[in-house]
């Protein structure tokens, strides 16, 4: 695994973990607290923060997908740019 792709699993990683104690907090700790508009605005922050950590899964899945497609070229490129004469002649080895 390349070092950018385990920054982005942390980021993506980040954000969720942020996301999950805002819900957490705020339906425990900070329950009869928040009021008017600190309410709006703490619901409103981890609306954003589950957005960040949906665009950075999104974001992760097309970078991965991007990755074994190129990969998936370069093996298909290597395996018929110079084939092996035995494998096509019909016989076996076992």
């Amino acid at each position: 695994m390349s070092s950018s792709s385990v920054v982005r699993h942390w980021i993506s990683g980040v954000f969720i973990f942020i996301a999950i104690a805002m819900v957490v907090l705020g339906q425990t700790v900070l329950a009869g607290r928040l009021k008017d508009y600190d309410y709006v605005l703490y619901w409103g922050g981890c609306m954003v923060m589950t957005l960040f950590a949906a665009f950075a899964a999104l974001y992760d899945m097309a970078k991965i997908r991007r990755e074994s497609k190129r990969e998936h070229h370069q093996l298909v490129e290597r395996t018929f740019k110079n084939p092996d004469p035995d494998s096509f002649s019909g016989e076996s080895n076992a």
